[in-house]
């Protein structure tokens, strides 16, 4: 019987000795380390030689100098804790130097009330009700450093403190009183054979731990999220929805609203037609939605509006035939050069437009918009049309006189009355009655009129004979 009972405490005593194992935090910000045991938290000082990433870690064993020296042998003569990721707590060396602090560190641990170690950066400070973030940190490293308190008092939600510190800079203040939640409901949908969508917007300081949705008569509630319903009617009618949310203070927030579930409404479709003429109006509203071939004109379209004003859908389908009587803008730019006639061309329309040409009645080829062509001596007619689809047609005509610039040879001679005959004609040409005296004679290849200026600025025709 002895037996037994020594089996028992041997297979219960390990487990006392674990159930209220301590933590320590160690606050990499200031270098302050708070050992927080069952029934009381110690702060001390340390220091921390070497930048230590924020982490989570057990004491893995405690390490103690040997008592008997041996000259052959290395070792680190200092008492040091070592935890599982590798982090070594030391008195004098070390991640992290305890120095006074470690004898009792390892008082604590060897009589099994410290396990836990949590590394972390907290740039905080409590004031009361208040706290202080001196830093950047998020909301889950400010949970990690206040479950280090006791937070019988405090109201904490990582997602709600995460929102505010987006539009703060530190340093700033951060309410920790704990409050009333509020709530908002909004509701969509509800015709008969169709399902609501209920969601609900709570808002605490801490976090919600429970929401209830109810309807009044009953109808089918099914919970998509911690907040959001989907409510399924049986018949038509009106309901009343009742929700409440409650904090972890047990704080409530509740609120109501009815919801009709009408019969579903009959589809209504109402058909006419109609013709609109643009007559040069390129800038007509056309009201409703454009469907069908397209939005685009002239042509015919579908203009379809909906009629929600009662309880009935009603859907107004209008073929609309637009039609377009505006002929094509004409632009042209012109150049003649050396008889050689270049000319672009633009028709600005609607829709696409042809544009032909034609010079002295004959038709002429016109190659992306621009036309080239030599012309002879003479007078010519150049026209240009320009028509869209519908038969809207714009005309540009214009006469061109084209001749080619006269020759002259020069003779510089001295004449007194002036006959000079052509010497492959025997043709004359006379130069007037005037008496020139010392005046340079001109042979005129040309079959344009050609006068001479004199000395003394006189213009004489030559004219044949």
């Amino acid at each position: 019987m002895r037996r037994s009972v020594m089996i028992v405490l041997l297979v219960i005593t390990p487990i006392l000795l674990n159930a209220f194992q301590g933590t320590l935090y160690i606050n990499t910000y200031d270098n302050i380390m708070a050992v927080k045991t069952e029934k009381e938290t110690l702060w001390v000082k340390v220091r921390i030689p070497k930048p230590i990433k924020p982490c989570q870690s057990v004491i893995d064993y405690l390490y103690t100098p040997p008592k008997i020296f041996h000259p052959d042998l290395e070792y680190v003569n200092q008492s040091m804790m070592v935890l599982k990721n590798g982090i070594v707590l030391g008195k004098n060396e070390g991640d992290v130097i305890l120095g006074e602090s470690f004898d009792l560190l390892e008082d604590l641990y060897r009589s099994g009330k410290i396990k836990d170690v949590i590394i972390g950066h907290w740039p905080l400070q409590l004031l009361q009700n208040r706290l202080i973030v001196n830093g950047s940190v998020d909301g889950a490293s400010v949970a990690q450093y206040l479950s280090l308190f006791d937070m019988k008092s405090w109201e904490f939600s990582v997602k709600r403190f995460d929102l505010i510190s987006e539009n703060r800079t530190p340093p700033f203040e951060f309410d920790l009183t704990p409050r009333p939640p509020t709530l908002k409901m909004e509701v969509y949908g509800g015709y008969d054979g169709f399902p609501a969508l209920v969601n609900l917007k709570p808002e605490d300081n801490g976090d919600i731990v429970e929401a209830t949705l109810t309807a009044t008569p009953s109808i089918r509630i099914t919970s998509l999220s911690s907040f959001t319903y989907l409510i399924e009617p049986h018949s038509t009618g009106t309901f009343e929805l009742f929700s409440a949310v409650y904090d972890g203070f047990g704080y409530e927030a509740s609120i109501s609203t009815n919801i009709n579930f009408p019969p579903p409404p009959r589809l209504i479709v109402e058909n006419k037609s109609m013709s609109i003429d643009l007559d040069g109006d390129t800038t007509r509203n056309l009201k409703g939605q454009l469907i069908g071939p397209g939005p685009s004109w002239p042509g015919t379209s579908v203009v379809v509006d909906v009629d929600l004003s009662g309880t009935d859908v009603i859907i107004k389908r209008t073929v609309l035939k637009v039609v377009d009587r505006t002929p094509p803008k004409l632009g042209i730019d012109l150049m003649i050069k050396d008889r050689t006639l270049n000319a672009s061309i633009t028709a600005r329309d609607e829709i696409n437009a042809k544009i032909r040409a034609w010079i002295d009645g004959v038709k002429i080829a016109i190659l992306d918009k621009k036309l080239r062509f030599t012309l002879e001596n003479g007078t010519h007619l150049l026209l240009i049309e320009a028509v869209d689809g519908n038969g809207n047609a714009s005309r540009w005509s214009k006469i061109i006189n084209v001749w080619e610039r006269p020759r002259f040879n020069v003779f510089s001679t001295r004449v007194g009355w002036l006959l000079w005959r052509d010497p492959s004609t025997s043709t004359g040409w006379n130069i007037g009655d005037q008496k020139i005296i010392e005046q340079n004679v001109l042979l005129v290849h040309s079959d344009l009129p050609v006068y001479l200026i004199t000395s003394d600025g006189r213009k004489i025709r030559v004219e044949p004979p």
